[in-house]
Formats: structure tokens, C-alpha cells, sequence
């Protein structure tokens, strides 16, 4: 993997692009090479055993760049600043977060359902690349609406890779996986807590996270809300409203299945089942 080197003054010229528009941890800053918008994320406030994790999921991702989805935001060089790896690069992407374009009415309901059925086929996908490569234990993991990016061409761009899980004993911090997420509420046996983190309340990530992550995605949209802070009586509420309006049983069965004992089913190729009448009934209060 190229590395280049820069100064600390190089870098303290640099503007830092604010959080608002880009979910990341740790400083960000714009930055041009070879004619190109790049942002340097930092590797360095990072703990020594999580500067290695996510060195290591770095250097994985730019290693099997040609076998990932091409829609995927890796990482192109290391930076380092006097003498000392400090950050990587990746391409800046124009656009809006996932999170903004579900919430504007100006796209079209196609154009949404096209998103979100589309983090369903990278998720297939992963699990090829899982067979076919050396990187066994990749999962996106911290799923959530503003990890991707629609950019300028209507493409849905995956970003924060690097957050993702790359080896078996490496959970990464979930968003949508906390104490207080609704799988917690019912204790589902599926949902495994990792006992080796001391600092986080961290879950053991597979196939299964993946996809609840990903549904409460579309939960989230179809609720028009936060469905994860809702109570378990609310949520099989909101089911029972779905089936009294008629959405498909089968997308409808999909999000049953996340609070049983059953590995979870992805849901994506019910989605271009929902109309926007059904959506319009969904969100009545």
C-alpha cells in the first residue's frame, strides 16, 4: 500500500471537514493529491490495540480492493507524518448521507426503495466475498443510515469501512447494537454480548447482526422515526398495523424473525413490494 509523507505543518494547514456532514471517529481533514479531493481520517487517536485493528482492516481493504463492490469507498494510501503512520485516504464523496436523501420528499419513493434494497445486495455480496477470500470474517457491522453516501451520479456509496469486522475476535462498536436496542429488550439468544470488551458494551458481530442492523434501517424509514427506542409492545404494534394495511407478509415475517431464535432472512427483495399509500397509513400517529 503507497505511503506518503507529510509534515505536522502540512497537515495543520489542512481544513477539517465538520462531522455534520460525514460520520466518522476522529478528525477528518480535506485534503488534494494528484488532482483529486481526498480526506485523511486519522489512525492516531486511536488506543495501540485499535490503531493495529484498524491498520490492519486498512491495509485488507486496499489489498482485495478489486474483489469488493465497486460502489465501495476504500482506502487508496497511508499518510505519514513525521516518520509516523498517522492517517489514511480515501476519495471525498459528493453528496448527501443516506439518512438526508430518506427524508427528502423531492426523491421519489423508486429511488428510495432502490437504496435501501441495495444495502441488501451489498450484504449478499459479502457473503461471497466471505467464500471466495482470504477476508473470512468481513462484515459491514456498524450498518446505520448516514454510513452511506448517494453520491452526485445516484450511486449509493458505502463509507466507514474500516469500522467494519475483519477478524473472529474483533467486535467493533455497533450503533444500532447497544443494551437499548430493541433485540436487547427480549433478551434473543442470537444477539451475543462480547465479554472480551472491558469498555464497550460491544455484541458479537456476524450475518445476523448485519441484517438487524440493515432492518432497522428500513424500519427506521417506514416509522419515520427511531425504531430502536421504541418498546417491544409499540413495536409488534406497528407490525400488527403493517399486516392491517396489507404490506407483504413475507417482509413483514422477516422483521418477526429478528426477536426469535431463528437466523435472521435479508429482506431486500421485499421491498419494491411497498407503496407510498402504505407508507403514508404507516406514519399516521
Amino acid at each position: 500500500m503507497e505511503i506518503i509523507n507529510m509534515t505536522s505543518e502540512d497537515i495543520g494547514n489542512l481544513k477539517k471537514l465538520s462531522l455534520d456532514f460525514f460520520n466518522a471517529k476522529g478528525d477528518l481533514l480535506l485534503f488534494r493529491y494528484n488532482n483529486v479531493l481526498r480526506l485523511l481520517k486519522t489512525l492516531d487517536d486511536f488506543t495501540e490495540d485499535d490503531f493495529q485493528k484498524h491498520f490492519n482492516a486498512v491495509s485488507l481493504l486496499n489489498k482485495y480492493r478489486d474483489y469488493l463492490p465497486s460502489d465501495f469507498v476504500i482506502p487508496d494510501f497511508l499518510v505519514k507524518v513525521d516518520d509516523i503512520i498517522k492517517f489514511f485516504a480515501i476519495n471525498y464523496v459528493y453528496g448527501n448521507n443516506l439518512s438526508v436523501v430518506l427524508k427528502d420528499d423531492n426523491v421519489s419513493l423508486e429511488r428510495k426503495k432502490n437504496y435501501l434494497k441495495r444495502i441488501g445486495t451489498i450484504l449478499r455480496q459479502m457473503e461471497n466475498i466471505r467464500k471466495n477470500t482470504e477476508l473470512k470474517n468481513f462484515y459491514l457491522a456498524d450498518i446505520h443510515e448516514d454510513n452511506f453516501i448517494v453520491d452526485k451520479a445516484g450511486v449509493l456509496r458505502t463509507i466507514d469501512l474500516d469500522g467494519g469486522k475483519f477478524s473472529e475476535d474483533s467486535n467493533p462498536v455497533v450503533k444500532y447494537l447497544s443494551p437499548v436496542s430493541l433485540f436487547a429488550k427480549c433478551n434473543t439468544p442470537k444477539y451475543k454480548i462480547d465479554m472480551s470488551n472491558p469498555y464497550f458494551a460491544s455484541y458479537i458481530v456476524d450475518e445476523n447482526t448485519d441484517i438487524y442492523c440493515y432492518s432497522i434501517v428500513i424500519l427506521n424509514y417506514l416509522y419515520n422515526g427511531k425504531i430502536n427506542g421504541i418498546s417491544m409492545n409499540e413495536f409488534y404494534d406497528f407490525l400488527t398495523r403493517m399486516s392491517d394495511i396489507g404490506i407483504d407478509k413475507e417482509l413483514i415475517g422477516c422483521f418477526e424473525r429478528l426477536f426469535d431464535d431463528r437466523d435472521n432472512i435479508n429482506p431486500c427483495d421485499y421491498i419494491d413490494t411497498l407503496t407510498s399509500s402504505q407508507i403514508k397509513k404507516l406514519r399516521i400517529k
